[in-house]
């Protein structure tokens, strides 16, 4: 089931890549964890506590974000998460380019993806 699941994304996001256009109007989000994020946090609650600061806010439907800072996902047009974090990343999948960093599309849903202290996780707006 876990392998169907990866394979589905992969294609998903592989589908995306060959079609993805960033959107000027809505800026990437960039969360770059501290050192006091608790091991094992997934990203959707560092995401969440950000959203309790006032830092942050946004909406999951499904597992899926489906708005950040005030942009919704379109018909079209969705947050796509990439990541400095070589475990769970593949810029095979797509890539993004960050202060002369190359990060890679996340292989996990924001629900399942364990934040690492000093890695960046980059929600990039895209059309397709």
């Amino acid at each position: 089931m876990k392998r169907a699941t990866v394979f589905l994304i992969s294609l998903f996001l592989s589908f995306c890549f060959a079609f993805a256009s960033c959107n000027k109007e809505a800026k990437p989000v960039i969360i770059t964890a501290d050192s006091s994020v608790a091991e094992g946090t997934t990203l959707l609650v560092y995401m969440e506590e950000l959203q309790e600061s006032g830092k942050l806010t946004f909406t999951v439907q499904n597992g899926m974000v489906t708005s950040l800072n005030g942009t919704k996902n379109g018909t079209n047009s969705y947050w796509m998460l990439y990541t400095s974090d070589e475990n769970n990343a593949n810029t095979a999948w797509g890539s993004f380019d960050y202060e002369g960093e190359t990060l890679g599309s996340a292989t996990l849903g924001v629900a399942d993806i364990l934040i690492v202290a000093g890695e960046t996780y980059a929600w990039v707006y895209q059309s397709f």
